[in-house]
C-alpha cells in the first residue's frame, strides 16, 4: 500500500510518552491566572517636571561646546598604481584585515600628503 491510498485520521497514536491533548488539557485557565495578578501599585509614578522650550533651547546651547565634524566629501575620483609582488605582501601584511585602498588612503592623510 503506497502513502498516497492511505487517508488520514483525526486521531494520532501516541508515541514517545509525551500526549499532546493531556499537555495542552493541562494548561491554566484564564480565570487562574488573572485571579493569580499581584495587585495593582497603589502610588502613581511621578510626572516629569515639564521645563518650558525657551529654557531648553538657551541650555542646550549652553553645553554643546563640541566642534562640528566637518561635512564628508564623496569620494570619486579612482587611482590605480603598480606594486611589485614583494610590496604588496608587505602592505597586506600591515593593512590586516583593512581593505587595501582605506588603508592607503588613511597612510596617506597621516604622513600629510593628503
Amino acid at each position: 500500500m503506497s502513502m498516497s491510498d492511505k487517508k488520514m485520521s483525526g486521531k494520532q497514536a501516541v508515541a514517545g510518552g509525551f500526549d499532546l491533548n493531556s499537555f495542552v488539557n493541562g494548561a491554566e485557565t484564564p480565570e487562574n491566572i488573572a485571579s493569580e495578578a499581584p495587585d495593582s501599585p497603589s502610588k502613581l509614578p511621578k510626572a516629569k517636571k515639564r521645563v518650558d522650550p525657551l529654557e531648553e533651547k538657551e541650555t542646550s546651547l549652553q553645553v554643546s561646546t563640541e566642534p562640528r565634524r566637518p561635512k564628508r566629501e564623496n569620494l570619486s575620483v579612482r587611482l590605480q598604481i603598480r606594486i611589485t609582488q614583494a610590496e604588496f605582501e608587505k602592505l597586506e601584511k600591515e593593512a590586516g584585515l583593512i581593505p587595501h585602498s582605506t588603508f592607503l588612503r588613511k597612510l596617506l592623510q597621516d604622513n600629510g600628503i593628503l
